[in-house]
């Protein structure tokens, strides 16, 4: 069970990072992915900062 909660965040983390590259907002992607503003944050940042 553990396993999948895990593949569904990872896939869900892919898509928010699309998102993300194609300019939508944080407000939307939130309502799509029911990830969290601060864990869609976070990987904006971290996207940021590996395209440096």
């Amino acid at each position: 069970m553990e396993y999948t909660i895990s593949y569904e965040k990872q896939a869900l983390e892919r898509v928010t990072k699309n998102m993300l590259a194609k300019g939508m907002e944080i407000t939307l992607i939130f309502e799509i992915t029911g990830l969290s503003v601060q864990e869609i944050e976070k990987i904006k940042e971290e996207q940021h900062g590996s395209k440096k």
